[in-house]
């Protein structure tokens, strides 16, 4: 039995590196190769070690990935939430060491495993694990999916396993081929044409799902301008500028009124619906005049109820969606009673709203759009629940919270995900970048700098039917999990069985 030489270094070094390598294959760098090689670092390692060491390197992988990338949420809870230093340091800890935990659970298990048949190991039980702990991180409470080995694949030439099987099922495909490669490392020269010939097969596979198109292309074609005001965040909330903001919209949407379509981002207007009722009319007027609508992010509230809303409106037909899916701690407060401490360290405006049940869609003038609100788009489900409705995506987002970070550029890449995964052309709007029009492919066709007042001009592509994703979500990879674990169970056993023979 052979092993990866870098293995023999220190596991908790290992883990260190290939935490901070796998970094790497995520916006804006994108080095998707890199994601195979660091996690059959991290898998070797874990199976080399006890459960209860397992459990601990595994964290540390987990802390390193997690931080590397979620570190902006310092930036949202310091710099515009105006916590204290120290707070601020400790929740964004805490966020790792939770998110942590998930990768700490798989190396446990695989290091429990590891007598068991190296193939069993490295084809079913560590594969299946991954991806489950990935499924449960996205589901479990609010779910967190920022960053799943999947969303690397965009953009690949194995990108086609997306709408097909989600980026769930990229995550299959990245950590069935990390397993093939520490399967060939731990086995005999002339086993080795194993896990090489099974890997082999896994990519040559997926690579031509690319040039498949599971959905039709219309003729129809809609011109949107997508509108980015680049208003700081420390201000967009301050009284003082408020007409400075209204107005700086207003003129940016004048300049471009002849479009189809134009979309301001999420909380554009800072306020709720019913106090613009007056100025949007006069906006009206001139979109009328030019058969154009608007979409705007702003708030939305039910007096009688006292229930507020993060939503996107159409001002020309006055309808809305409110977001389903809020933020803890941003948008809402878990646990108010036990919580009320947090409110003291953290101004966060509008953090007491609530979620909707809608079906994620709103209507402009000839088509059906499928809207995201900002962290929502991080989730496959919930805008794939907007089909087959609709014909073409929003994503609008106020990416201004996570400063100049990582955050704005992986939120991208998580929407050409989804645009990738329900082969629909998307419009992505944000406040202070970057602002994105992206193709059914996940392409982007043209896109905004960071902290920069910019409109993007683009025509979308009318597409109808849905992939196969849309269709059947993650219960195929369900199944595939559920099966290799019970498979790699019965190997066991009659493993077991031979030796008490």
């Amino acid at each position: 039995m052979t092993n990866l030489s870098i293995v023999r270094m220190p596991a908790w070094i290992v883990n260190i590196g290939a935490a901070l390598i796998i970094t790497f294959i995520f916006a804006p760098w994108l080095w998707y190769p890199l994601s195979i090689i660091a996690l059959a670092i991290a898998f070797s390692s874990w199976i080399k070690q006890t459960p209860k060491s397992a459990l601990l390197t595994g964290g540390l992988f987990g802390i390193v990935y997690a931080t590397a990338s979620s570190y902006w949420v310092y930036y949202s809870l310091h710099d515009f939430g105006e916590a204290p230093v120290a707070f601020a340091i400790l929740l964004a800890l805490l966020l790792a060491l939770v998110i942590s935990l998930f990768f700490a659970a798989t190396a446990c298990f695989v290091s429990y495993c590891r007598r068991q048949p190296i193939a069993s190991l490295c084809l079913l039980i560590f594969p299946a694990t991954w991806v489950l702990m990935e499924w449960v991180r996205s589901s479990l409470l609010t779910g967190f999916p920022w960053n799943l080995l999947g969303q690397s694949l965009v953009g690949s030439p194995w990108q086609g396993v997306l709408p097909l099987f989600g980026v769930l099922g990229g995550s299959a495909v990245v950590v069935l081929c990390a397993g093939c490669i520490v399967y060939f490392f731990h086995t005999t020269s002339y086993a080795r044409l194993i896990p090489a010939s099974i890997m082999i097969l896994i990519l040559g596979v997926v690579a031509p799902l690319k040039e498949i198109s599971w959905t039709e292309e219309t003729p129809e074609r809609l011109s949107v301008a997508i509108i980015q005001a680049n208003i700081p965040q420390k201000i967009k909330f301050d009284r003082v500028y408020f007409e400075k903001l209204v107005d700086k919209y207003t003129q940016l949407t004048e300049r471009h009124i002849d479009s189809d379509l134009i979309i301001w981002p999420e909380t554009a207007i800072p306020v709720y619906a019913d106090m613009m009722k007056q100025r949007f009319a006069r906006l009206n007027e001139k979109l009328a005049q030019n058969n154009t609508e608007l979409l705007t992010g702003i708030f939305h509230r039910n007096q009688s109820e006292s229930i507020s809303h993060n939503s996107v409106m159409n001002i020309v037909s006055g309808d809305f969606y409110h977001k389903r899916r809020l933020v803890p701690f941003g948008e809402f407060m878990p646990m108010r009673p036990l919580l009320e401490l947090f409110d003291r360290f953290i101004i966060i405006p509008m953090s007491d709203l609530q979620p909707s049940d809608m079906k994620p869609v709103i209507a402009t003038s000839d088509y059906t759009a499928g809207v995201s609100i900002c962290y929502e788009a991080a989730f496959s489900n919930d805008v794939a629940d907007s089909l087959p409705e609709a014909d073409f995506l929003i994503n609008v987002s106020n990416d201004s919270w996570f400063g100049d970070s990582l955050a704005p550029y992986q939120m991208l890449q998580m929407a050409q995900v989804r645009a990738a995964e329900t082969e629909r052309y998307m419009a992505r709007v944000t406040n202070t970048g970057i602002s994105a029009a992206i193709d059914y492919r996940g392409r982007i066709m043209e896109a905004s700098e960071l902290f920069e007042t910019a409109v993007i001009r683009a025509e979308l592509t009318i597409r109808r039917g849905v992939t196969p994703y849309v269709q059947w979500r993650d219960y195929p990879l369900l199944a595939w999990i559920l099966i290799s674990l019970i498979s790699a169970g019965i190997l066991a056993l009659r493993l077991r069985n031979s030796r008490m023979q």
